[in-house]
């Protein structure tokens, strides 16, 4: 099952997950339905743990995309802004027509890295992240009481940690206003050594028994999310002396490509941190697969600082609730996180298989960010739902309601002089449940500027300005080169998409679509 987690209502994806509640997933529970209440309220402080709606299991996914991209167009228009008021979709957009197939892109794009400086003191000649020198907002020793605050210009603050190799630290973070705060351990290299334990519901979190090695580590202090995290407010970083009999938190362990590793998850260990090292444009895939046990397993992938890559629950592709994230690209050089955790109390054994697909190289497509926080499921009823689906589902008063997938999706800088000429949405893992396409009939693909998830309102409603922009009646790859072209061209950072079908199936079942969704994009002179 999945367990995400997002700023207040949407960012429930993300900050579950990073809070320690994980992804949100649905498909194929049999459990306690898991959605959660859109509220016009702020976010309390603590984890929001979502409850589950039971659909059918998925059957085997058949589709595999094309990442390569096909079409071209001249942009139109920009993006259309938000807005607060509601419209009902209808049929009478019509699809965009496609145009003639592009000459292959020329250019060969770079990768840009996701880790950016958060403060504006002189940068740490010890500590540089994907190629960037990190800056530093003090150094923390035995006896510090560090003050400071998280907002969203500054999400991060870091470090240095003082002290003789084999001194034990005890680390603890106290926080207020609504943020759920998260302290992270680095080494140099920006490889993870340990982090508080995720999801506790407090504002209070305890490192304790770190020792100190002879090249330097770093403490990161961020929230749930990281850069698209939600919460801001202030908090105290303290450092006392610590002793190696008294251990909390979750200290990683390494592994590499071609590994497999095994772990467990019990009330004594609620979730497990795994460090690797990648390339710049390795495609990678990681899967946890339990071994005889009750274990609900989420995996999330994040960067040295605590940024959300990605997050999953139920693998869609293989109707268990093992967990997997298949074909992700890397974004820059360096270390990253495959942080584990469970579903509600589930324990048991798992094996994780982290494996290197091949390499994103010169004259590939750019995969932009997906926002986790600002991306989502969300039924007819306001309740948001797990992973990213589209079809009905059958609600707990037998109810069968609508569900469709909102997309926020970052896009990527472009190489100097460089111009988008094909974009693609692709629907990776693409599996269905129940009578999928054939009992719902094409799926429609909207732009449609929703705006901030984290306010009052109703998102099961097209804003005005959306538009239809195409219609699939099967996994297809789904051409948006159009609007993502004028949004470069309109200097937009983000762009945002709806997947839906426009009525429920009335089967008497839950009927949908489950994907893994990428937006891809080819550029060129």
């Amino acid at each position: 099952m999945t367990l995400l987690a997002v700023r207040v209502s949407f960012r429930w994806q993300i900050h579950l997950l990073l809070a320690g509640s994980a992804l949100l997933s649905i498909a194929g529970c049999t459990r306690v339905p898991e959605v959660i209440v859109l509220a016009a309220t702020a976010t309390p402080a603590g984890a929001i743990v979502p409850t589950r709606v039971p659909t059918e299991l998925p059957a085997e996914a058949t589709f595999t995309p094309a990442l390569m991209l096909t079409s071209t167009s001249v942009p139109t228009s920009a993006t259309p802004p938000p807005s607060t008021e509601s419209a009902t979709p209808s049929a009478t957009s019509e699809p965009a027509t496609p145009t003639a197939a592009a000459e292959p892109a020329t250019a060969s794009p770079t990768l840009t890295p996701t880790l950016l400086p958060t403060a504006t003191e002189t940068p740490a000649p010890g500590l540089v992240l994907a190629g960037m020198p990190m800056a530093l907002a003090a150094e923390a020793a035995v006896g510090s009481f560090l003050p400071g605050e998280i907002t969203d210009r500054s999400p991060h603050q870091i470090y240095q940690l003082a002290g003789e190799a084999g001194t034990i630290l005890d680390l603890k973070l106290d926080a207020s206003g609504d943020l759920q705060p998260l302290l992270l351990v680095i080494d140099a290299a920006g490889r993870e050594i340990a982090r508080t334990q995720s999801g506790t519901a407090s504002q209070s979190e305890l490192l304790r028994g770190l020792e100190l090695a002879n090249d330097p580590y770093y403490a990161v202090v961020t929230r749930a999310g990281g850069s698209d995290g939600y919460g801001v407010g202030a908090y105290n970083l303290s450092v006392s002396a610590g002793s190696p009999e008294l251990k909390s938190g979750i200290f990683s362990q390494p592994v590499g490509y071609e590994s497999l590793d095994d772990g467990v998850i019990s009330d004594a260990a609620p979730e497990q941190v795994f460090v690797f090292d990648g390339v710049a444009g390795d495609i990678i895939s990681a899967q946890v697969t339990v071994l005889g046990s009750s274990l609900d397993p989420r995996l999330m992938l994040s960067d040295p600082l605590g940024n959300v890559l990605a997050i999953n629950d139920d693998d869609p592709a293989s109707g268990t609730f093992d967990s997997a994230i298949n074909r992700f690209v890397l974004p820059a050089s360096g270390p990253y996180t495959l942080n584990i955790q469970r579903y509600g109390e589930t324990a048991g054994d798992f094996r994780l298989k982290l494996t290197r697909e091949g390499q994103a190289g010169p004259g590939s497509p750019l995969q932009a960010p997906l926002d986790l926080m600002a991306s989502g499921s969300i039924r007819d009823d306001n309740l948001l739902v797990t992973d990213f689906r589209a079809g009905d589902q059958i609600n707990e008063a037998g109810q069968e309601l609508r569900v469709q997938t909102l997309l926020t999706f970052h896009l990527p800088v472009l190489p100097a002089g460089a111009l988008p000429r094909q974009a693609q949405l692709v629907l990776l893992g693409c599996s269905e449940g129940g009578a999928g396409f054939a009992g719902l009939g094409p799926l429609s693909l909207y732009l449609d500027s929703y705006g901030e998830l984290n306010v009052a309102g109703d998102f099961t409603r097209l804003r005005p300005g959306s538009r239809l922009l195409t219609e699939a009646n099967s996994c297809e790859n789904l051409d948006v080169t159009n609007v993502v072209a004028a949004a470069y061209a309109a200097g937009d950072r983000d762009i945002q998409f709806r997947l839906a079908f426009r009525a429920a199936n009335n089967s008497g079942q839950g009927d949908e679509v489950r994907f893994d969704p990428r937006l891809m994009i080819s550029v060129g002179e």
